[in-house]
C-alpha cells in the first residue's frame, strides 16, 4: 500500500546502498502502552500533532459537528470556534504550546487560526481570499500554509510571522504555490504548480523563492520535509499526477544540489521526513517491487523490514534519537503501527484491527490512529514502565 501525501534507468546513483534484511530486524512483543485518547463526545478522533511536552493536537467528533481538541494530562479540551463558525481543526503544535488550525462552516470560507494562552486568534487574509488553511509552524511562532479562492483561481503559499500575513508568491511560469513545512531557521519549503500539469519543490528563504527543480529523467519534485541544517527530502516523478506518481525516486537537496537516493533494487522510492542528524526515512521498492522500510543514513541505504505476514512497509518519522516509526501492510487490507529502533522492529498494535501511526518525539512519545468497532481513535503509544 502506497501513501502519497499531498505528496532514470543509466543514471549513476550517488548514494551507495546497503541492504538489512528483514531477518535482521528481530520483532519483539510489544513492551509498549497504547491509550485511547478519547474524543469529545463523538464517534471519532483524529491525532495531527504532538510536541516534547507531550501535548497532543487534532480534531474530534462532537456528536454534531467536529471541534479542534488539545490532549494533555490525560484529558481532552475542545478548542471551541470562530465566532459564527462552526468546525475547527488543530493541525500543528509547537514548544511553546503554541496552536495552529483552522475554523469556519459549510457557509463560511476557512480562517486560519491561532491558539495561544487560552485565547484564538484569527490570523486574517488576503483581499478576496476565501480560504486560509496552515499547514505548520516553527518555534518562533512563525506559521506556514495556503491561501485561495475559487473567484479568480488563486492559491498562493504564505507565511505568518509578526502578526502580518505575506504571500511567498509564485515560481517564474507557475500558476500557483502551496506551502508545506518550515524550519527554525525559518526556510520554507512547498510546491510551485505549472500550467503544463507539473510540479517543483521550491524553497523560500530571504524574501526568495527558489525552485529546485527535478532529478534528470523526471518533471515533477515534490518536497516532503526540510531540517534545521537546511537540507530537504521528498521525490521526484516522471507522471504529470503526484497522486499516481510513475517511477517516484527519492531525493535529498543540499548546497544547492539534488542527489537521487536510490532504491533497493526496484523502479520507486519516496523520502518522506529527516531528522537535525541528516537520517532519512521513507520507503523503497525492493528487486521484487514489494515497498519495504528504509532507512538513509552517511550515504547508505538500510531495509528496515516488514511485521510477520506483512507484505509491505513504509517509515513516516525519526526522531533526534534515530527512533524511526512507520505502518507496515498486510494482505487483508488491515495496517500495524510499528516503532524500529536499534535493528528492532516493534509491532505496536492496534485498538482493532487497523492502527497507523504519525509522529513520534524526542522523547519516544508516538501518536496516531486506530481503528475500533468501526471508529476512528486517536492513541498514544509509551513504552511501558516496570
Amino acid at each position: 500500500m502506497r501513501r502519497l501525501v499531498l505528496f532514470v534507468a543509466g543514471l549513476a546513483l550517488l548514494v551507495s546502498v546497503t541492504v538489512a534484511c528483514s531477518g535482521d530486524a528481530s520483532e519483539s512483543k510489544p513492551g509498549w502502552v497504547m491509550t485511547d485518547l478519547g474524543t469529545l463526545g463523538g464517534k471519532d478522533a483524529y491525532p495531527r500533532a504532538i510536541n516534547e511536552r507531550g501535548q497532543i493536537v487534532g480534531w474530534s467528533g462532537t456528536g454534531d459537528s467536529l471541534h479542534a481538541f488539545l490532549w494533555q494530562d490525560g484529558k481532552m479540551a475542545d478548542l471551541g470556534t470562530l465566532s459564527g463558525g462552526e468546525r475547527s481543526a488543530a493541525r500543528a503544535i509547537n514548544e511553546r504550546g503554541q496552536i495552529v488550525g483552522s475554523s469556519g462552516s459549510g457557509s463560511s470560507p476557512l480562517h486560519a487560526v491561532l491558539w495561544e494562552h487560552g485565547r484564538m486568534t484569527d490570523l486574517g487574509s488576503f483581499p478576496g481570499v476565501s480560504t486560509i488553511i496552515p499547514s505548520a509552524l516553527n518555534n518562533r511562532g512563525q506559521i506556514v500554509g495556503s491561501a485561495g479562492s475559487s473567484r479568480p483561481r488563486w492559491t498562493h503559499g504564505f507565511v505568518w510571522q509578526n502578526g502580518k500575513m505575506i504571500d511567498l508568491g509564485i515560481l517564474p511560469g507557475a500558476y500557483k504555490s502551496v506551502a508545506r513545512a518550515i524550519s527554525e531557521r525559518g526556510q520554507i519549503v512547498g510546491a510551485g504548480f505549472f500550467g503544463n500539469g507539473t510540479q517543483h519543490a521550491f524553497l523560500w528563504q530571504n524574501g526568495k523563492l527558489r525552485d529546485l527543480g527535478a532529478l534528470e529523467g523526471r518533471a515533477n519534485s515534490h518536497a516532503a520535509a526540510i531540517n534545521d541544517r537546511g537540507q530537504i527530502v521528498g521525490w521526484s516523478y516522471t507522471g504529470r499526477n503526484w497522486e499516481t506518481p510513475s517511477e517516484a525516486r527519492a531525493f535529498l537537496w543540499q548546497s544547492g544540489k539534488m542527489t537521487d537516493l536510490g532504491t533497493l533494487g526496484g523502479n520507486e522510492s519516496q523520502a518522506t521526513a529527516i531528522n537535525d542528524r541528516g537520517q532519512i526515512v521513507g520507503w523503497s521498492d525492493d528487486a521484487s517491487n514489494t515497498q519495504r522500510a528504509v532507512l538513509w543514513e552517511k550515504r547508505k541505504m538500510t531495509d528496515l523490514g516488514t511485521l510477520s505476514g506483512s507484505n509491505g512497509s513504509e517509515a513516516v518519522a525519526i526522531n533526534e534519537r534515530s527512533q524511526v516509526v512507520g505502518s507496515s501492510f498486510f494482505a487483508d487490507g488491515d495496517e500495524h503501527a510499528f516503532l524500529w529502533e536499534k535493528k528492532t522492529l516493534t509491532d505496536l498494535g492496534t485498538l482493532g484491527l487497523w492502527g497507523e501511526v504519525l509522529a513520534i518525539n524526542n522523547r519516544g512519545q508516538i501518536i496516531g490512529w486506530s481503528s475500533a468497532s468501526g471508529r476512528m481513535r486517536a492513541v498514544l503509544w509509551t513504552l511501558k514502565r516496570d
